[in-house]
């Protein structure tokens, strides 16, 4: 329900960062909890007005020891005017631990730039897949659609089995 924005200010037109940097650190968060997880987000950075637009920089950087060290996810220098969306398979990255976080570090690091941010959806996730047939109507599992599943099919047509359930 919330976006972070490096600021708000209703007031004037002036929401950047001014000579230095604003960090977001995220909670430490399980990156084992679900096998193949993925982090997602959506940031907005623009960088395009002031004294040197374009020379400044969002560094977004990931740890797998609570934050005592960090591997840098990716470095963001792009102002494309809209929120872009993004995706990392943590084990691309680093290995995955319990003690997972993430730190989000805009800068206007060079002369009065207008250096603008946001982080907003973001997200550790998966897919866990089950065990039903990966072609359908391969009722038996050997990776073709033959006589031997109309056969099951038809062996289980009528009966309480939940493999019967074939909707």
């Amino acid at each position: 329900g919330q976006a972070f924005l490096t600021d708000i200010d209703a007031g004037t037109t002036n929401s950047d960062v001014d000579g230095g940097f604003t960090t977001l650190l995220s909670p430490v968060f399980d990156g084992t909890a679900i096998e193949g997880a993925v982090i997602g987000y959506q940031r907005w950075y623009d960088d395009l007005f002031g004294a040197a637009p374009g020379l400044d920089q969002m560094d977004i950087s990931i740890s797998n020891n609570g934050g005592s060290s960090w591997q840098i996810l990716e470095v963001v220098t792009e102002s494309v005017g809209a929120w872009v969306t993004v995706e990392f398979p943590i084990e691309s990255v680093i290995t995955p631990t319990s003690q997972m976080r993430l730190r989000f570090v805009v800068g206007d690091y060079n002369d009065g730039s207008v250096v603008e941010a946001g982080i907003d959806n973001l997200r550790v996730f998966g897919v866990e897949c089950d065990d039903t047939p990966s072609i359908p109507g391969d009722l038996n599992g050997d990776g073709l659609v033959n006589g031997s599943d109309v056969g099951l099919f038809l062996a289980l047509w009528g009966t309480s089995d939940p493999d019967a359930d074939l909707n």
